[in-house]
Protein backbone atom coordinates (compact mmCIF):
# COMPACT_ATOMS: atom_id res chain seq x y z
CA UNK A 1 0.00 0.00 0.00
CA UNK A 2 1.42 3.58 -0.88
CA UNK A 3 2.26 6.19 1.50
CA UNK A 4 -0.70 8.09 -0.44
CA UNK A 5 -3.42 5.38 0.40
CA UNK A 6 -2.18 4.86 3.85
CA UNK A 7 -2.83 8.56 4.68
CA UNK A 8 -5.94 8.41 3.03
CA UNK A 9 -6.93 5.32 5.02
CA UNK A 10 -5.70 7.09 8.37
CA UNK A 11 -7.67 9.96 7.40
CA UNK A 12 -10.96 7.96 7.28
CA UNK A 13 -10.25 6.29 10.19
CA UNK A 14 -9.26 9.31 12.21
CA UNK A 15 -12.76 10.83 10.68
CA UNK A 16 -14.97 7.77 11.58
CA UNK A 17 -13.17 8.04 15.30
CA UNK A 18 -13.98 11.47 15.98
CA UNK A 19 -17.74 10.88 14.21
CA UNK A 20 -18.07 8.33 17.00
CA UNK A 21 -16.91 10.59 19.65
CA UNK A 22 -19.61 13.16 18.35
CA UNK A 23 -22.27 10.75 18.33
CA UNK A 24 -21.79 9.63 21.83
CA UNK A 25 -21.54 12.77 23.17
CA UNK A 26 -23.79 13.67 26.49
CA UNK A 27 -24.40 16.95 24.75
CA UNK A 28 -26.54 17.48 21.57
CA UNK A 29 -24.17 18.22 18.52
CA UNK A 30 -24.74 19.26 15.03
CA UNK A 31 -22.68 20.56 11.78
CA UNK A 32 -24.08 22.85 9.45
CA UNK A 33 -22.11 24.13 6.72
CA UNK A 34 -22.76 26.71 4.39
CA UNK A 35 -24.67 30.54 4.67
CA UNK A 36 -27.31 28.57 4.20
CA UNK A 37 -26.27 26.08 7.09
CA UNK A 38 -27.04 22.69 5.16
CA UNK A 39 -27.04 20.06 8.21
CA UNK A 40 -24.08 17.69 7.28
CA UNK A 41 -24.04 15.70 10.90
CA UNK A 42 -26.21 15.44 14.02
CA UNK A 43 -25.72 13.48 16.54
CA UNK A 44 -28.41 11.17 19.01
CA UNK A 45 -28.58 13.82 21.85
CA UNK A 46 -29.77 16.25 18.89
CA UNK A 47 -32.22 14.34 17.28
CA UNK A 48 -33.31 13.78 20.80
CA UNK A 49 -34.15 17.43 21.53
CA UNK A 50 -35.66 17.92 18.08
CA UNK A 51 -37.59 14.99 17.43
CA UNK A 52 -37.03 11.98 14.95
CA UNK A 53 -37.10 13.71 12.08
CA UNK A 54 -34.93 13.57 8.41
CA UNK A 55 -32.46 17.16 8.86
CA UNK A 56 -29.78 15.80 7.47
CA UNK A 57 -28.70 17.39 4.12
CA UNK A 58 -31.36 20.17 4.27
CA UNK A 59 -30.83 24.06 5.10
CA UNK A 60 -31.78 24.97 9.26
CA UNK A 61 -34.95 27.14 8.17
CA UNK A 62 -36.01 23.67 6.14
CA UNK A 63 -34.97 21.62 8.53
CA UNK A 64 -36.68 23.23 11.45
CA UNK A 65 -38.96 25.72 9.98
CA UNK A 66 -40.62 26.20 13.40
CA UNK A 67 -37.61 28.02 14.72
CA UNK A 68 -38.65 31.11 12.35
CA UNK A 69 -39.25 33.83 14.40
CA UNK A 70 -37.97 32.97 17.69
CA UNK A 71 -34.70 34.49 16.83
CA UNK A 72 -32.35 31.62 16.73
CA UNK A 73 -31.68 31.90 12.75
CA UNK A 74 -30.39 35.69 13.42
CA UNK A 75 -27.99 33.71 15.84
CA UNK A 76 -26.35 31.58 13.76
CA UNK A 77 -26.76 34.05 10.89
CA UNK A 78 -24.25 36.51 12.86
CA UNK A 79 -22.53 33.86 14.05
CA UNK A 80 -21.44 32.77 10.57
CA UNK A 81 -20.73 36.03 9.35
CA UNK A 82 -18.75 37.57 12.13
CA UNK A 83 -16.56 34.78 12.71
CA UNK A 84 -17.67 34.89 16.87
CA UNK A 85 -19.37 32.28 18.60
CA UNK A 86 -22.74 32.49 20.41
CA UNK A 87 -23.17 31.29 24.02
CA UNK A 88 -26.86 30.86 25.04
CA UNK A 89 -28.27 29.78 28.43
CA UNK A 90 -31.42 28.49 29.28
CA UNK A 91 -32.31 30.08 25.79
CA UNK A 92 -36.30 29.25 25.39
CA UNK A 93 -37.19 27.24 21.90
CA UNK A 94 -40.18 26.13 20.90
CA UNK A 95 -39.62 22.64 19.15
CA UNK A 96 -41.96 20.50 16.99
CA UNK A 97 -40.64 17.24 18.66
CA UNK A 98 -43.60 14.75 18.22
CA UNK A 99 -45.91 15.83 15.53
CA UNK A 100 -49.38 17.02 15.48
CA UNK A 101 -49.14 17.49 18.90
CA UNK A 102 -47.57 21.13 18.36
CA UNK A 103 -44.63 22.98 19.58
CA UNK A 104 -43.14 21.87 22.95
CA UNK A 105 -41.45 24.60 24.99
CA UNK A 106 -37.49 23.40 25.49
CA UNK A 107 -34.67 25.14 27.25
CA UNK A 108 -31.32 25.34 26.14
CA UNK A 109 -27.91 25.70 27.27
CA UNK A 110 -25.92 26.06 23.75
CA UNK A 111 -23.06 27.27 21.71
CA UNK A 112 -22.70 28.54 17.55
CA UNK A 113 -19.64 27.66 17.28
CA UNK A 114 -17.92 29.27 13.82
CA UNK A 115 -15.92 26.45 11.72
CA UNK A 116 -13.03 28.09 9.75
CA UNK A 117 -10.95 27.22 6.76
CA UNK A 118 -7.45 29.25 6.11
CA UNK A 119 -9.35 32.04 8.40
CA UNK A 120 -12.87 31.57 6.25
CA UNK A 121 -16.24 30.87 8.34
CA UNK A 122 -17.15 27.46 6.34
CA UNK A 123 -20.02 26.10 9.02
CA UNK A 124 -21.31 26.12 12.62
CA UNK A 125 -20.72 23.29 14.90
CA UNK A 126 -24.14 23.64 17.28
CA UNK A 127 -23.24 22.14 21.05
CA UNK A 128 -25.03 22.02 23.97
CA UNK A 129 -27.85 20.39 26.61
CA UNK A 130 -31.37 20.12 26.85
CA UNK A 131 -31.84 21.70 30.52
CA UNK A 132 -35.42 21.42 30.26
CA UNK A 133 -35.82 19.56 33.53
CA UNK A 134 -33.26 21.22 35.17
CA UNK A 135 -35.02 24.31 34.94
CA UNK A 136 -38.25 23.20 35.57
CA UNK A 137 -36.90 21.66 39.28
CA UNK A 138 -35.11 24.92 39.98
CA UNK A 139 -38.20 26.92 38.98
CA UNK A 140 -40.47 24.20 41.28
CA UNK A 141 -37.26 24.77 44.14
CA UNK A 142 -37.98 29.05 43.91
CA UNK A 143 -42.16 28.22 43.89
CA UNK A 144 -41.50 26.52 47.31
CA UNK A 145 -38.70 28.83 48.57
CA UNK A 146 -41.24 31.57 48.28
CA UNK A 147 -44.20 29.81 49.46
CA UNK A 148 -41.66 29.40 52.74
CA UNK A 149 -41.27 33.06 53.00
CA UNK A 150 -44.95 33.85 52.82
CA UNK A 151 -45.33 31.14 55.60
CA UNK A 152 -42.48 32.31 57.59
CA UNK A 153 -44.10 36.06 57.25
CA UNK A 154 -47.34 34.86 58.25
CA UNK A 155 -45.81 33.38 61.28
CA UNK A 156 -44.17 36.44 62.23
CA UNK A 157 -47.46 38.70 61.97
CA UNK A 158 -49.25 35.73 63.97
CA UNK A 159 -46.82 36.03 66.80
CA UNK A 160 -47.38 39.24 66.83
CA UNK A 161 -51.01 38.86 67.08
CA UNK A 162 -51.88 40.08 70.62
CA UNK A 163 -49.97 43.41 70.31
CA UNK A 164 -51.16 44.18 66.89
CA UNK A 165 -54.62 44.18 68.50
CA UNK A 166 -54.03 45.98 71.41
CA UNK A 167 -52.33 48.93 69.04
CA UNK A 168 -54.89 48.86 66.89
CA UNK A 169 -58.00 48.76 69.67
CA UNK A 170 -56.16 51.97 71.05
CA UNK A 171 -56.45 54.73 67.93
CA UNK A 172 -60.46 52.79 67.36
CA UNK A 173 -61.18 53.57 70.92
CA UNK A 174 -60.07 56.64 70.70
CA UNK A 175 -62.26 57.29 67.66
CA UNK A 176 -65.17 55.98 69.42
CA UNK A 177 -64.80 58.42 72.10
CA UNK A 178 -63.86 61.45 69.63
CA UNK A 179 -67.60 60.48 67.88
CA UNK A 180 -69.14 60.50 71.12
CA UNK A 181 -68.28 63.67 71.86
CA UNK A 182 -68.40 65.22 68.51
CA UNK A 183 -72.27 63.65 69.24
CA UNK A 184 -72.65 65.16 72.20
CA UNK A 185 -71.13 68.98 70.97
CA UNK A 186 -74.10 68.64 68.00
CA UNK A 187 -76.54 68.44 70.95
CA UNK A 188 -75.96 71.47 72.44
CA UNK A 189 -76.64 73.65 68.63
CA UNK A 190 -74.40 75.96 67.47
CA UNK A 191 -72.90 76.64 70.41
CA UNK A 192 -71.21 73.66 70.07
CA UNK A 193 -70.22 72.84 66.08
CA UNK A 194 -66.42 74.22 67.07
CA UNK A 195 -65.95 70.99 69.51
CA UNK A 196 -67.53 68.98 67.06
CA UNK A 197 -65.15 69.89 64.38
CA UNK A 198 -62.38 69.31 66.64
CA UNK A 199 -63.80 66.21 67.93
CA UNK A 200 -64.04 64.87 64.27
CA UNK A 201 -60.84 65.69 63.05
CA UNK A 202 -59.14 63.53 66.02
CA UNK A 203 -61.72 61.24 64.98
CA UNK A 204 -60.17 60.97 61.28
CA UNK A 205 -56.54 61.10 62.81
CA UNK A 206 -57.32 58.20 65.50
CA UNK A 207 -59.11 56.15 62.46
CA UNK A 208 -56.03 57.25 60.08
CA UNK A 209 -53.60 55.90 62.19
CA UNK A 210 -55.73 52.35 62.92
CA UNK A 211 -55.72 51.81 58.49
CA UNK A 212 -51.95 52.35 58.35
CA UNK A 213 -50.89 49.72 60.83
CA UNK A 214 -54.03 47.68 59.01
CA UNK A 215 -52.40 48.52 55.35
CA UNK A 216 -48.71 47.68 56.76
CA UNK A 217 -50.01 44.31 57.46
CA UNK A 218 -51.87 43.44 54.66
CA UNK A 219 -48.49 44.29 52.71
CA UNK A 220 -46.82 41.70 55.00
CA UNK A 221 -49.22 39.03 54.71
CA UNK A 222 -49.87 39.38 51.27
CA UNK A 223 -48.80 36.60 48.94
CA UNK A 224 -47.56 37.50 45.50
CA UNK A 225 -44.50 37.03 43.02
CA UNK A 226 -41.45 39.08 44.64
CA UNK A 227 -41.46 42.54 42.65
CA UNK A 228 -37.66 44.06 42.42
CA UNK A 229 -37.86 47.57 41.97
CA UNK A 230 -35.86 50.65 42.77
CA UNK A 231 -36.22 52.32 45.85
CA UNK A 232 -34.81 54.20 48.85
CA UNK A 233 -33.47 51.49 51.96
CA UNK A 234 -34.51 54.05 54.45
CA UNK A 235 -38.80 54.56 54.33
CA UNK A 236 -38.68 50.69 53.59
CA UNK A 237 -37.04 50.16 57.06
CA UNK A 238 -38.98 52.83 58.65
CA UNK A 239 -42.15 51.27 58.15
CA UNK A 240 -40.88 47.46 58.89
CA UNK A 241 -39.48 49.16 62.57
CA UNK A 242 -42.69 51.37 63.39
CA UNK A 243 -44.25 47.97 62.66
CA UNK A 244 -42.53 45.54 64.45
CA UNK A 245 -41.44 47.91 67.35
CA UNK A 246 -45.36 48.04 67.88
CA UNK A 247 -45.43 47.64 71.85
CA UNK A 248 -42.28 47.53 72.70
CA UNK A 249 -42.26 50.75 74.33
CA UNK A 250 -44.79 48.63 76.69
CA UNK A 251 -42.42 46.46 77.41
CA UNK A 252 -39.40 48.53 78.64
CA UNK A 253 -37.55 47.90 75.62
CA UNK A 254 -36.16 51.31 73.77
CA UNK A 255 -35.41 51.71 70.05
CA UNK A 256 -33.21 54.15 68.64
CA UNK A 257 -33.08 54.89 64.55
CA UNK A 258 -30.59 56.14 62.56
CA UNK A 259 -31.68 55.89 59.24
CA UNK A 260 -30.15 57.97 56.40
CA UNK A 261 -32.48 59.25 53.44
CA UNK A 262 -30.82 58.67 49.40
CA UNK A 263 -29.76 55.17 50.13
CA UNK A 264 -30.83 53.96 46.75
CA UNK A 265 -31.80 50.13 46.17
CA UNK A 266 -33.32 47.72 44.09
CA UNK A 267 -35.37 45.29 45.93
CA UNK A 268 -38.81 43.78 46.83
CA UNK A 269 -39.70 45.92 49.59
CA UNK A 270 -41.73 43.47 51.47
CA UNK A 271 -39.06 40.79 51.93
CA UNK A 272 -36.79 43.41 53.15
CA UNK A 273 -39.25 44.49 55.10
CA UNK A 274 -39.66 40.94 56.34
CA UNK A 275 -35.85 40.79 56.98
CA UNK A 276 -36.10 43.59 59.36
CA UNK A 277 -38.99 42.68 61.04
CA UNK A 278 -37.24 38.83 61.66
CA UNK A 279 -34.18 40.84 62.78
CA UNK A 280 -35.71 42.90 65.35
CA UNK A 281 -37.70 40.12 66.94
CA UNK A 282 -34.48 38.51 67.22
CA UNK A 283 -33.15 41.67 69.23
CA UNK A 284 -36.28 41.85 71.36
CA UNK A 285 -36.15 38.00 72.04
CA UNK A 286 -31.98 38.22 72.94
CA UNK A 287 -32.84 41.11 75.47
CA UNK A 288 -35.66 39.42 77.28
CA UNK A 289 -34.02 38.46 80.22
CA UNK A 290 -31.52 41.67 80.23
CA UNK A 291 -32.30 44.37 82.84
CA UNK A 292 -31.37 47.37 79.90
CA UNK A 293 -32.99 46.12 76.87
CA UNK A 294 -32.03 48.72 74.15
CA UNK A 295 -32.32 48.14 70.21
CA UNK A 296 -30.46 50.26 67.51
CA UNK A 297 -30.98 50.28 64.07
CA UNK A 298 -28.76 51.89 61.40
CA UNK A 299 -28.91 52.14 57.64
CA UNK A 300 -26.51 54.23 55.51
CA UNK A 301 -24.18 53.77 52.55
CA UNK A 302 -20.69 52.61 52.69
CA UNK A 303 -18.04 51.84 50.09
CA UNK A 304 -20.64 50.97 47.27
CA UNK A 305 -23.13 49.10 49.67
CA UNK A 306 -26.71 50.01 51.17
CA UNK A 307 -25.90 48.90 54.98
CA UNK A 308 -28.37 48.01 57.76
CA UNK A 309 -27.43 47.11 61.10
CA UNK A 310 -29.44 46.18 63.98
CA UNK A 311 -27.51 46.10 67.24
CA UNK A 312 -28.93 45.00 71.07
CA UNK A 313 -28.03 45.04 74.28
CA UNK A 314 -29.01 41.23 74.72
CA UNK A 315 -27.02 37.99 75.71
CA UNK A 316 -25.08 38.10 72.56
CA UNK A 317 -23.92 34.89 70.34
CA UNK A 318 -22.74 31.86 72.04
CA UNK A 319 -19.70 30.75 71.37
CA UNK A 320 -18.83 28.12 68.32
CA UNK A 321 -22.46 29.72 67.13
CA UNK A 322 -22.09 32.45 64.84
CA UNK A 323 -21.56 29.94 61.44
CA UNK A 324 -24.80 28.29 62.58
CA UNK A 325 -27.48 31.03 63.29
CA UNK A 326 -27.86 31.42 59.45
CA UNK A 327 -28.87 27.23 59.04
CA UNK A 328 -32.30 26.33 59.06
CA UNK A 329 -33.73 24.70 61.94
CA UNK A 330 -31.12 25.80 64.77
CA UNK A 331 -31.94 27.98 67.08
CA UNK A 332 -31.00 28.98 70.45
CA UNK A 333 -34.66 29.40 71.79
CA UNK A 334 -37.03 27.38 74.00
CA UNK A 335 -39.42 27.39 71.58
CA UNK A 336 -37.69 28.97 68.63
CA UNK A 337 -38.43 26.82 64.78
CA UNK A 338 -34.66 28.44 63.32
CA UNK A 339 -36.13 29.59 60.28
CA UNK A 340 -36.25 33.25 60.75
CA UNK A 341 -32.73 33.96 60.15
CA UNK A 342 -32.23 31.32 57.18
CA UNK A 343 -34.91 32.47 55.34
CA UNK A 344 -33.56 36.12 56.15
CA UNK A 345 -30.41 34.63 54.41
CA UNK A 346 -32.25 33.07 51.68
CA UNK A 347 -33.99 36.76 50.79
CA UNK A 348 -30.71 38.78 51.19
CA UNK A 349 -28.57 36.26 49.07
CA UNK A 350 -31.29 36.43 46.29
CA UNK A 351 -30.93 40.28 46.63
CA UNK A 352 -27.38 40.09 45.43
CA UNK A 353 -26.38 41.22 49.05
CA UNK A 354 -24.59 39.25 52.11
CA UNK A 355 -25.82 39.33 55.67
CA UNK A 356 -23.85 38.36 58.93
CA UNK A 357 -23.51 38.58 62.36
CA UNK A 358 -20.93 39.80 64.70
CA UNK A 359 -20.52 41.30 68.24
CA UNK A 360 -21.98 44.83 69.16
CA UNK A 361 -21.13 47.76 70.62
CA UNK A 362 -23.95 47.68 72.72
CA UNK A 363 -22.28 44.41 74.27
CA UNK A 364 -24.86 42.07 72.63
CA UNK A 365 -24.76 41.22 68.96
CA UNK A 366 -25.08 43.21 65.55
CA UNK A 367 -26.52 41.58 62.74
CA UNK A 368 -25.31 43.25 59.55
CA UNK A 369 -27.02 43.30 55.95
CA UNK A 370 -25.18 44.59 52.70
CA UNK A 371 -27.49 44.91 49.70
CA UNK A 372 -25.37 46.43 46.40
CA UNK A 373 -26.36 50.18 45.54
CA UNK A 374 -28.38 50.94 42.58
CA UNK A 375 -27.41 53.29 40.16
Amino acid sequence: MTASALGTERMVTEQALIRDLFQQAPGFMAMALGPNHVIEFANDAYFSLIGDRDVLGKPLREALPELEGQGIFELIDQAFASGKPFVGREVPVMLARELPKGLEARYVDMVFQPIKRDGVVVGILTEGYDVSEQKKAKEELLALQSELIHVSRVGAMSAMAATLAHELNQPLTAAKAYIAGARRCLEQGSDGLAEAKKALVEAGSATTRAGEIIKRLRRMVSRGEPEVEFADLGPIVREAVSLASLGLADEGVRTSVDIADDVPVHVDKVQIQQVVVNLLRNAVAATASCSRREIGITVCRLRGFAVLEVDDTGTGIEPGTVDQIFTPLFTTKDRGLGVGLAISRTIVEAHRGKIWASESPLGGARFNVRLPLAS
